[in-house]
């Protein structure tokens, strides 16, 4: 699947933030003397399901270009259902395992919507100038 370039700045918008959160949460782990693995996976499992919701967007709205305009609210309904369950049982699962940081999979999780806040104020400003 070729990915627009709004998708791919926002692809990079979140690795840069994901990055940025894994060493917080490196220095963390550093200045409480524990083990650094259970963030960086959690931090991993967050980035990997944010760039994954990017890519199931980018698919969603090449979709609804195409479709009748009666069937495009409940294909985006879904959609948008299916990206929240997505999240909702990698939580789920993160909270269930030992070795994987709860707060870190949140935050970069989270780090999606920094993402495209991002994505949209870059825009908006390009388009004004």
């Amino acid at each position: 699947m070729k990915l627009s370039v709004i998708a791919k700045k926002t692809m990079s918008a979140i690795l840069l933030c994901n990055m940025a959160i894994a060493l917080v949460f490196f220095i963390f782990a550093l200045i409480n003397k524990s083990d650094v693995l259970p963030y960086i996976y959690g931090v991993l499992a967050g980035t990997g399901i944010s760039l994954l919701k990017v890519a199931m967007i980018e698919r969603a709205v090449k979709r609804v270009a195409e479709m009748a305009i009666v069937s495009v609210g409940p294909y985006v309904g879904m959609q948008h259902l299916i990206r929240f369950g997505i999240t909702g049982m990698l939580m789920v699962a993160v909270a269930n395992l030992q070795d994987i940081d709860i707060l870190s999979t949140a935050a970069s999780v989270l780090s999606f919507q920094v993402a495209v806040k991002l994505q949209r104020h870059l825009l908006i400003n390009e388009q004004t100038v």
